[in-house]
């Protein structure tokens, strides 16, 4: 996604303080932890049907658990 290079950058000084989100997809997790960015805020994902609308689904958190862990 739009603004992966920014945040790439940025994690080169101050890894720790990115809390990488909005609009974040399992994709990209690899590529931002090998940056050593370990911050994820994942919002909708966490819901059924990708929606806001939805209540919070437990299987869609413990995949993102799993992909995000160090």
């Amino acid at each position: 996604g739009e603004g992966m290079e920014t945040l790439l950058a940025r994690a080169k000084s101050t890894p720790e303080l990115i809390l990488a989100g909005g609009g974040l997809k399992a994709e990209f997790v690899p590529r931002l932890k090998a940056a050593g960015i370990r911050n994820f805020h994942i919002g909708s994902a966490a819901r059924l049907n990708s929606s806001f609308d939805e209540p919070i689904d437990p299987k869609a958190v413990a995949c993102w658990v799993e992909l995000t862990e160090n």
